[in-house]
């Protein structure tokens, strides 16, 4: 069966807002700069693509709190065609590996809390969703929804928005998840879109504009809301 391998590679800035929902004055934005690359196998009525992430940047809260934060991420996908022709819709299952560590400074804090470390890692089991609509016979507009269905949520660190409850009442780390937990996506609800479009230039050579838009709202009481917009332009190689 015929198979067309594809290479992406996409740059870009990434723009955060994370906010606590019960310490309303935990709200840290800040922008990043985004790297991605793909390798995907195309055939007939199938789709496998891998790919993976890095983000870096600074947040700042408006008090002046600062996070370092680097969010490496990966994911593996497989869609199946429904339809073929000039508008092609594709459903299909991934596996998406989500992390962020980070380095606090809180100027409103302690020497004691300042170049605190702490890590997050969510696996994701998610429902995909793509559209591919041709235009024209050289630009393509695509878009796509990635639905968690079910997520392991992994933190070796602690729960920086809360630095005045890390210590409970026997001095130890009262907000460390120790061995992590499950959670579906109606009780931490997330999703992730993404839009653009893909001009074919010439002998499988392509230039791809992608928009992102991520929602995240996790935690206890669906405390966490995170929030991430990304510009990209990439390059894209089929053979």
């Amino acid at each position: 069966m015929f198979a067309q391998k594809e290479f992406q590679f996409h740059v870009g800035p990434s723009f955060f807002y994370a906010k606590d929902e019960i310490v309303a004055q935990s709200v840290f934005t800040g922008s990043a700069l985004s790297i991605s690359t793909s390798f995907g196998i195309v055939k007939p009525h199938h789709i496998t693509r891998f790919q993976t992430g890095f983000t870096a940047g600074d947040l700042y809260s408006k008090s002046g709190d600062q996070w370092i934060v680097r969010a490496p991420s990966a994911q593996f996908s497989h869609l199946r065609s429904l339809t073929s022709g000039r508008v092609n819709h594709y459903i299909g299952l991934g596996i998406d590996l989500q992390s962020l560590f980070i380095d606090s400074q809180f100027r409103t804090l302690p020497t004691f809390y300042d170049g605190r470390k702490s890590g997050f890692l969510d696996i994701n089991f998610s429902l995909l969703y793509d559209l591919r609509y041709k235009i024209s016979s050289s630009i393509d507009f695509f878009g796509a929804v990635e639905l968690p269905v079910i997520s392991y949520l992994f933190r070796p660190g602690y729960a920086v928005f809360d630095p005045d409850e890390l210590i409970g009442k026997d001095d130890s780390f009262a907000n460390v998840i120790r061995s992590g937990s499950w959670t579906n996506g109606i009780e931490s609800p997330s999703f992730t879109t993404n839009i653009g479009v893909q001009e074919h230039i010439r002998n499988g050579l392509s230039v791809v504009i992608n928009y992102q838009y991520q929602y995240n709202l996790n935690g206890n009481f669906k405390r966490y809301l995170g929030l991430r917009q990304s510009i990209s332009v990439g390059v894209k190689r089929s053979w």
